[in-house]
């Protein structure tokens, strides 16, 4: 099989940073239908920003990412989740086909297929990673009779034979104390801001934080 290559596709009824994967058994083509947001190069695609420079293209080897994306090598397609767990990836093999996205309808309405109404336990699934990121429901039913796959905080690699091998993300060493923490939160902040702020993105982001009653979005709202 030859080398995976990437063909993007742009639709502005997409909303801005949506993006959706088809694999063909045996096409090294890969079609990324997306929206306006999505940063696409030759070999890679990216929505949102991770803690590295923009120009590398290196969210695969990231910390701290604030987005997803993938990126083509010869032999895999390797996909990028976030770190945080308010979002997450999706896959669903069709036969011949797999589809990968970071949008649970556009997955669903790309492989032409459906929740089932029948399915009593999607809000506990979907919920389930508060147990933990080693602990949540891997995959739900569809409609036709399919398991739709959801990956957070990790990597994963599509192969040749739509065979998915999942990674775990890198991991930072246990801090031995507070100023560690500091100082790799307030690290990481910044290198996030830089990246979303590159003058090489066709979109640029400027930083916003929200405030809850609990003390962890005060503190990130402050640094």
């Amino acid at each position: 099989m030859s080398s995976f290559t990437f063909q993007f596709q742009t639709f502005e009824s997409l909303p801005k940073l949506a993006w959706c994967a088809t694999f063909c058994e045996g096409d090294p083509v890969v079609r990324v239908q997306h929206g306006s947001g999505v940063e696409t190069t030759g070999l890679s695609f990216f929505e949102g920003a991770w803690d590295g420079d923009f120009g590398t293209g290196d969210f695969l080897d990231s910390l701290t990412c604030a987005g997803s994306g993938g990126q083509a090598s010869p032999d895999r397609v390797q996909f990028c989740s976030p770190t945080h767990t308010l979002e997450r990836l999706f896959s669903l093999r069709a036969g011949n086909k797999l589809y990968v996205s970071n949008s649970l309808v556009f997955v669903l309405v790309t492989a032409e297929d459906d929740v089932d109404v029948n399915y009593p336990f999607y809000h506990h699934d979907f919920a389930s990673v508060i147990d933990g990121i080693d602990k949540y429901v891997r995959a739900v039913p569809t409609r036709r009779g399919k398991k739709l796959e959801q990956y957070y905080h990790c990597n994963f690699a599509v192969l040749s034979d739509l065979s998915v091998k999942v990674q775990r993300k890198n991991n930072r060493a246990a801090f031995s104390n507070y100023s560690e923490y500091e100082t790799f939160l307030r690290s990481s902040v910044l290198s996030l801001c830089a990246n979303a702020v590159d003058p090489r993105r066709r979109r640029t982001y400027k930083p916003l934080a929200t405030v809850s009653s609990g003390y962890d979005s005060p503190a990130a709202a402050a640094l």
